[in-house]
């Protein structure tokens, strides 16, 4: 508990309250606050000189792929640095040559951003989408998606944790499945990236989109995209600017560009510095002070004891499986009890995701959080259902009797 507290310390939101939500938003560690402030103040003083600023903004660059080429086992270079999440899949999902009657099978769990772009490729190319149905055990889902897969599938779009149930699907596996048919794969990392181990180039993922202001506790308006460099005389540029060129004198007036010979070839801008201090500064904290393996241990082992505390409720039905967890527990309730603990949540600052539709409270078990915030979850669940306090079993140590 002594290292787990000494990391809480960085993050000075969680003394206002019990913040249970990273799957939203992050938490910004001191460091990137400071850095943030450090480069507005530079700005402020000294102004932006383009020379200067844009060699800072160059070398930022570079440091940020150095810091997520090995959380994803891939070479920096090939790193794409984007606004979020949504901005990469924009540029996978438009990038790749889909034609009027080629398929795309995705799957039912995805983020509403994948069906909004999916929903224009079926309207301006006439592209077939077929949906691929998660539930149940992973070789169902891998036994379905092969049996929807034709010659005309051409791309899979799956989440590699989903983002509402907090299931880590087998990516790896749909991939293997997807070459075998002749088809890429692109995955939606926005609920894993930092979360949970990927090593992308062993996978042979082809494409994987994540954002910067979730797990890795950036600020928003960051985020990258990985594609695998065997695909780049593949996957057009989209959204196109001097930043996705080899060097800014590398176009004509006629029409003739020469792209970068790296992942910064689907780069369009390169956005501002400040947030880019920002996530570079989390990206240190998170490898260098608290450590990757720490963080994906210590969030599976917090989500790992809610569910066992949750576990033996009537009423609440898990919905997370506990073998394909990664950093959320989603549980359901019955709509009154739902609402319930909805409006104490609230009052009590202790935050949480609610899907009112699907009566499911969503769980966020960042590496920051603490057996205590856990605990203090359960408690509002067995007041909401009438439950007397239980024990929580704390990760470090022996059982500890829930306070009233």
């Amino acid at each position: 508990m002594a290292y787990a507290d000494h990391l809480r310390r960085n993050f000075h939101a969680l003394r206002n309250g019990t913040y249970l939500n990273t799957a939203s938003y992050g938490l910004l560690p001191e460091a990137a606050t400071v850095a943030m402030q450090r480069q507005l103040t530079r700005e402020f003083e000294e102004g932006r000189r383009r020379e200067d600023y844009d060699a800072a903004l160059a070398s930022i660059h570079a440091q940020v792929r150095s810091l997520l080429g090995p959380l994803l086992g891939v070479n920096p270079d090939t790193v794409t640095l984007t606004h979020s999440a949504t901005h990469g899949l924009n540029i996978a999902l438009w990038g790749w040559p889909l034609r009027a009657g080629d398929e795309v099978l995705v799957t039912d769990a995805e983020h509403p951003a994948v069906y909004a772009v999916l929903s224009q490729l079926r309207r301006q190319k006439g592209v077939t989408v077929r949906v691929l149905q998660v539930e149940g055990p992973d070789d169902v889902l891998l036994e379905r998606a092969n049996a929807l897969m034709r010659d005309r599938t051409k791309l899979v779009v799956a989440s590699h944790v989903t983002w509402r149930t907090g299931r880590r699907l087998p990516v790896e596996r749909l991939t293997v499945l997807a070459h075998q048919r002749d088809a890429v794969i692109l995955v939606d990392g926005a609920q894993g990236a930092g979360v949970d181990p990927l090593d992308l180039t062993a996978s042979g993922v082809d494409m994987y989109t994540f954002s910067g202001h979730k797990w890795l506790c950036g600020p928003d308006g960051t985020g990258a995209l990985y594609v695998r460099p065997e695909l780049w005389t593949v996957l057009d540029p989209v959204f196109v600017g001097t930043a996705g060129l080899r060097s800014g004198g590398d176009w004509t007036v006629d029409g003739y560009v020469l792209p970068a010979a790296d992942g910064r070839r689907y780069e369009m801008d390169r956005t501002q510095l400040c947030a880019w201090a920002g996530l570079a500064a989390s990206l240190q904290f998170l490898r260098g002070q608290a450590g990757w393996e720490y963080i994906f241990t210590r969030s599976r082992t917090l989500s790992g004891m809610l569910m066992d505390a949750l576990l033996d409720r009537d009423v609440v039905e898990l919905v997370t499986p506990r073998d394909a967890r990664a950093g959320m527990v989603s549980f359901r309730l019955p709509a009154p009890l739902l609402r319930a603990v909805a409006e104490m949540t609230q009052a009590r600052s202790v935050d949480v995701r609610v899907f009112t539709e699907q009566r499911i409270v969503r769980v966020s078990t960042a590496f920051y959080n603490s057996e205590d915030e856990i605990q203090r979850l359960v408690e509002i669940v067995d007041r909401v259902t009438g439950r007397s306090h239980p024990s929580v079993v704390s990760i470090d140590g022996p059982a500890q009797e829930a306070s009233s």
